[in-house]
């Protein structure tokens, strides 16, 4: 089939080599491949696996690299592995690294790779993830001191940078740079934390619970400045809309991500570029049932919120990656999970399951000043949509995650419950 067709692969791909077959290909080298691997191994234990990555790394978790990786000299690539190496031999996984792909060929069923050799599949799992977003592009963005953080290089560059730098500006009120932030003020550092919103998280938080956030870090030293956006960054200093300078001896950007829907683009199955690759209740795209996505690039239906979305998390990836391998390998099992989110900053730890824009209606059990609460997130007829709980004992907050995912399956009002339903 290939030797018919070669003219007009070559066209499109340029020379190649036919060189490799297998019945099952992964790309992309983080937790929601290895979950596939895995899914496909409990379903199939002899079909051929292939992982290719372009990471020149085996697999690796990315929580942990904002975390204690950042503070803690110690930590190694194995620290945050996904699986130790020999879990792949063990399992028959075969990992290409720093390898990337340069197209599909969706007709003939193989992927073409940048040195020029192609890889036939039966099955093929898009688990491409996303890409760090850097400052807007100017001449002066330029040199050591300027980092985003998406891979465990950009970490280690990180922590060996905060050797020598004292004053430390960590740009982005999501999930990663109030992470950043506390563990480098954790190590001592000057830290300022920049972000263009009223409070930290503010894409989901109440106003009660951004105030407790933006009042807990200035309690821990960080010099916390909102409402301010960006207008010019050179190697020692940025100015912000009020014109005022922030001189700095690291810099780190933590404002988003891109997905990575450009193999998805190139073969022609949908996607959206803000929301990911679409693909059905079983993570297989309607386009092509021979292609799969899982993880921040996978653009899902979501029963239990009632919406189709992209999910941009640890364990959200993890989940997706075991059902896509899982149906790769002949079952059929729908993705069916309430979001789960978590992190960790100074000594709190935070844990959240569902999801709600919708801050205007919530209910408070505990109190923000002990920084020991649950806080329920209605939508506008009271059903409970969110809820998320800070402790600074994280074995607590285990128990309430399941008891919230268990309310918010059962699509309870709010107004019927107490903090006796949580104790």
């Amino acid at each position: 089939m290939l030797e018919a067709n070669a003219k007009r692969i070559t066209q499109k791909f340029g020379e190649i080599n036919l060189a490799d077959k297998t019945k099952y290909l992964i790309i992309g080298g983080g937790v929601a491949s290895v979950s596939a691997a895995k899914g496909i191994r409990d379903n199939d234990p002899d079909g051929r696996v292939l992982l290719i990555t372009a990471d020149p790394l085996m697999p690796y978790d990315h929580p942990p690299l904002s975390k204690d990786f950042l503070s803690n000299p110690e930590m190694t690539h194995d620290d945050v592995s996904s699986k130790y190496d020999h879990w792949y031999d063990t399992n028959k996984i075969e990992v290409k690294l720093a390898t990337r792909v340069k197209g599909v060929d969706r007709r003939n069923h193989f992927v073409i790779l940048e040195n020029g050799d192609h890889v036939e599949y039966e099955k093929l799992l898009l688990a491409t993830g996303s890409r760090a977003n850097p400052l807007p592009k100017n001449d002066e963005q330029r040199g050591t001191n300027i980092h985003t953080l998406r891979s465990f290089a950009d970490a280690s560059s990180i922590r060996e940078k905060l050797k020598t730098a004292k004053k430390v500006v960590v740009l982005g009120g999501g999930f990663l740079g109030p992470e950043v932030a506390s563990q480098c003020r954790s190590t001592g550092h000057e830290v300022m934390l920049l972000t263009k919103a009223a409070h930290i998280w503010d894409k989901f938080a109440s106003p009660g619970l951004g105030a407790f956030l933006n009042a807990y870090y200035r309690g821990q030293g960080v010099n916390l400045v909102e409402n301010r956006t960006v207008t010019s960054v050179f190697e020692d200093k940025l100015f912000t809309s009020d014109n005022q300078p922030h001189p700095y001896d690291l810099l780190v950007v933590c404002v988003g991500v891109t997905l990575n829907y450009e193999l998805a683009e190139n073969c022609g199955i949908s996607f959206l570029p803000d929301d990911g690759i679409k693909v059905d209740e079983y993570l297989q795209s309607p386009a092509d049932p021979d292609i799969y996505a899982a993880g921040d690039v996978a653009y899902f239906r979501d029963f239990v919120m009632d919406k189709e979305w992209h999910l941009e998390h640890h364990l959200n990836a993890q989940w997706q990656g075991a059902v896509a391998g899982a149906n790769m390998a002949g079952a059929r099992i729908p993705y069916d999970k309430v979001p789960y989110f978590f992190s960790d900053f100074f000594d709190l730890h935070m844990i959240l399951r569902g999801y709600s824009d919708n801050a205007a209606h919530t209910t408070l059990f505990g109190s923000f000043e002990s920084a020991e609460f649950i806080e329920l997130y209605a939508d506008e007829t009271g059903w409970l949509k969110m809820g998320l709980a800070i402790s600074r004992e994280e074995k607590l907050l285990d128990p309430i995650s399941d008891k919230l995912e268990e309310l918010i399956r059962k699509k309870v009002k709010v107004s019927d419950l107490s903090p006796a339903d949580f104790a």
